[in-house]
């Protein structure tokens, strides 16, 4: 499959402000239902992960794009100060990178 940074960058543009909604919901739910809490802090690390992605010039070729995946998955998750709990939303972080880091590798192996 041929590399689009074009899809990919308005795909991960599109996930980011569908983030962002799920994030207004859950927060708002989360004030009544506790469970809430969890889909908060999981779509806050997506949003934080998507959202650093578009638009940036990493994207304009698979090897870049994957470096720059490694270097993310080698530091720690930024300091959210919105998650309900910062290591439940650390952890998410890192699984989110991890996740966009086998789905490309494969898309790689399959080229």
């Amino acid at each position: 499959m041929a590399w689009d940074s074009k899809a990919l960058n308005d795909s991960f543009l599109a996930k980011a402000e569908s983030c962002e909604r799920r994030l207004e919901e859950a927060r708002w739910k989360a004030k009544t239902t506790p469970a809430y809490e969890r889909e908060h802090d999981m779509a806050l690390a997506q949003f934080f992960v998507y959202n650093s992605m578009h638009g940036k010039m990493f994207l304009e070729t698979r090897e870049k794009f994957l470096c720059e995946l490694q270097r993310l998955s080698k530091t720690s998750a930024p300091f959210s100060g919105q998650a309900f709990d910062e290591a439940r939303f650390a952890k998410f972080y890192a699984d989110v990178i991890r996740q966009l880091i086998e789905s490309h590798r494969h898309d790689e192996r399959g080229r």
